[in-house]
């Protein structure tokens, strides 16, 4: 798989980086950024579902398709909160994130920042422009439910992509709200990464050949020692120090913060972990030879999974089984 380069669009913000920062991390935005995507062009008439899976995959981090090494060390853990090591939760929830194909003959629309992180549509500073399907439809936050909604826009035609943290597209046909992370650009922004969803097509095949992405609760796991973050990320939340902030970080494990790698090893079976279910199987195979990052702060009482929007209703069905995945990560040294 081949690197992607990264080049600036025309576009840039005149004003200061806009801050997201209601009930989750905070993400900024400073201009548009895009990535060429080098692998050979294939007419777009004729791309295939798997062809476009491909293109997708190469906009993502590329830390995401590297097993772990057999010689890898794993550590246990335990939050000050916690009776048992690992992850705990009150509730288990997926992270959907966008993949949006589109091509030149499709209608092109103005982006504007997000006006806010619970009103996204409010936003007024032009970002830039896109192509983009006239029936794609993402709602915005509503309720109390303010969604990442990490969405990757990438042109078939000539290989770029757009990527957006909280998008909202509400209207068919209108224009695109979001964020813009620097000083690359990132779909995950309380760790500047992108990629690392489970794709449905990954569930009907049976298997997972990368990492998965996680979303945990800040200030129950995450430290704030060495910047609060470890490589990959290349940043936390900005509010990771503030005790006020939904954004803060109050772990007491040093080794375990933004951008953190977790697996499951080796030794521990489906059997020894009462592991079921065939999702939950085909999870534990990849939290075993891939592992899993920490992009993104819960918030609040919940563990997340990066997913598709097509896999939600079949990992949801089995958050018993995805529990015990959580409570069994140790950390990859």
């Amino acid at each position: 798989m081949k690197k992607l380069l990264l080049f600036l669009l025309l576009f840039s913000l005149s004003s200061a980086p806009l801050l997201a920062s209601a009930a989750s991390h905070t993400k900024k935005s400073s201009r548009l950024t895009t990535t060429k995507v080098t692998k050979p062009k294939t007419s777009t008439s004729t791309r295939t579902a798997t062809d476009l899976e491909s293109l997708f995959t190469q906009a993502w981090d590329p830390f995401w398709i590297k097993p772990i090494p057999s010689g890898a060390t794993y550590k246990s853990f335990k939050a000050a909160a916690d009776t048992k090591p690992g992850f705990h939760a009150q509730y288990i929830r997926m992270d959907l994130n966008y993949s949006v194909p589109v091509t030149y003959a499709m209608p092109k629309v103005t982006i504007y920042g997000a006006g806010s992180w619970s009103d996204r549509d409010s936003g007024r500073v032009i970002l830039g422009q896109t192509h983009l399907d006239s029936n794609f439809i993402l709602p915005d936050a509503a309720n109390g439910d303010t969604p990442n909604n990490p969405t990757i826009i990438l042109n078939t035609d000539n290989r770029t992509a757009v990527y957006l943290n909280a998008a909202t597209r509400p209207v068919a046909g209108g224009p695109i709200w979001g964020y813009l992370s620097s000083p690359k650009p990132c779909t995950h922004g309380g760790s500047g990464t992108s990629g690392g969803e489970v794709r449905y097509s990954e569930l009907q095949k049976g298997q997972i050949n990368h990492a998965i992405g996680i979303n945990v609760w800040g200030k129950k796991y995450l430290s704030q020692t060495g910047g609060g973050f470890v490589f990959p990320a290349d940043r936390a939340d900005s509010a990771y120090r503030d005790p006020a902030s939904h954004d803060y970080y109050g772990g007491n494990i040093p080794d375990l913060k933004m951008g953190s790698h977790l697996a499951i090893p080796p030794a521990l079976t489906a059997q020894k972990l009462g592991i079921k279910s065939r999702e939950g199987l085909i999870l534990l195979e990849a939290f075993k030879r891939y592992g899993v990052y920490v992009v993104d702060n819960s918030a609040w009482d919940a563990l997340y999974l990066q997913t598709d929007a097509k896999a939600e209703a079949s990992l949801m069905a089995q958050q018993a089984d995805i529990a015990k995945l959580f409570a069994a990560l140790q950390i990859v040294h």
